[in-house]
């Protein structure tokens, strides 16, 4: 059990990045952890911590969507532990756990605030990756405002990240004839189509306009935008009228600041010549619905319906 700062190593926001995220934007550092237990509190062990693209966001000084980064105070975020000790009805000690919580080793949490990972889950970190918040992202997005009928063609931009590789394969739960992806390499192409996908571009060594010419030639019903950027203003040329868009996120454009740099969108008029919808959304307004959702992950999983990919990296050093 930890119960002295030096036993308890954390990663800090130790400063703002201009435009790249670097190794100076991260502290190793100790931060304390209480040694007794108030009631209802729950003292855990970090197994997991999951990174993820918003938080490139979260490092601005601006305010925006979610509460920014503390500097000089651990990164939080995504993280399944393993229950230390506990003062909380409900858990005990070896308990797998999953919490919004600090980028420290040890944390004492409240334990209304946890979830506890059921057992069909063998490995804890899918609650993070798939199983989690990026695969809530995909699930509950494509239910709201995707609005699928079977036989659509769906493209995903980003295909190959946490929330893509879930994306394409729930549009292929849900019965589209036609799921095509977007990625940057051959590798991540041949990936996402071992995931079901029907077919993947890979943007760095194909024309786009061209490619999505030949993969829908009768334009695209749904696109799942987690890139923006050019990409968004390519791919609005190709929807079918009264196509919808999912707007994730614009991961192109997380590392330009001043604002005046980021790529203008110069065809915006298509959401009213083709009726198009386009929608963005934060995955915690509709917290309410996580644990229905979750529990649908779950048996997508549970049927092998769903295959979870991830990529982990022990320890922040490496």
């Amino acid at each position: 059990m930890a119960t002295h700062s030096e036993d308890n190593e954390s990663w800090l926001f130790n400063k703002r990045p201009v435009n790249e995220v670097t190794e100076e934007v991260f502290r190793k550092s100790n931060w304390p952890t209480p040694g007794e237990l108030e009631n209802g509190q729950v003292l855990i062990r970090t197994t997991y911590i999951s990174v993820d693209p918003y938080m490139r966001i979260r490092m601005n000084e601006k305010k925006n969507y979610f509460e920014g980064f503390k500097l000089n105070e651990p990164f939080d975020g995504g993280v399944t532990g393993e229950v230390i000790s506990s003062k909380f009805e409900g858990l005990v000690g070896g308990d797998r756990v999953l919490g919004f919580l600090p980028w420290s080793k040890y944390t004492v949490a409240d334990g209304s605030k946890l979830v506890k990972i059921p057992n069909v889950v063998t490995n804890p970190s899918y609650m993070i990756g798939g199983l989690g918040m990026p695969g809530l992202s995909a699930h509950l997005a494509i239910q709201k405002i995707g609005q699928v009928q079977i036989g659509n063609s769906a493209l995903i931009s980003g295909a190959a990240g946490a929330v893509g590789t879930i994306a394409g394969q729930i549009f292929k739960i849900l019965g589209c004839s036609n799921v095509v992806g977007i990625a940057g390499s051959n590798d991540k192409c041949q990936f996402v189509e071992q995931l079901g996908y029907d077919k993947c571009i890979n943007y760095r060594n194909e024309n786009l306009h061209e490619a999505l010419t030949k993969a829908f030639p009768d334009g695209i019903d749904i696109y799942f935008d987690n890139v923006g950027g050019e990409t968004l203003e390519i791919v609005l040329e190709h929807m079918k009228k009264g196509g919808r868009i999912i707007a994730c996120g614009s991961i192109s454009q997380y590392n330009i600041n001043d604002v005046s740099n980021r790529y203008a969108i110069r065809n915006l008029f298509y959401i009213v010549t083709k009726s198009l919808k386009m929608q963005g959304f934060i995955v915690y307004d509709w917290f309410n619905e996580f644990p229905i959702a979750t529990n649908q992950l779950i048996d997508w999983y549970s049927q092998g319906k769903l295959k979870i990919n991830e990529t982990v990296i022990e320890g922040f050093d490496k």
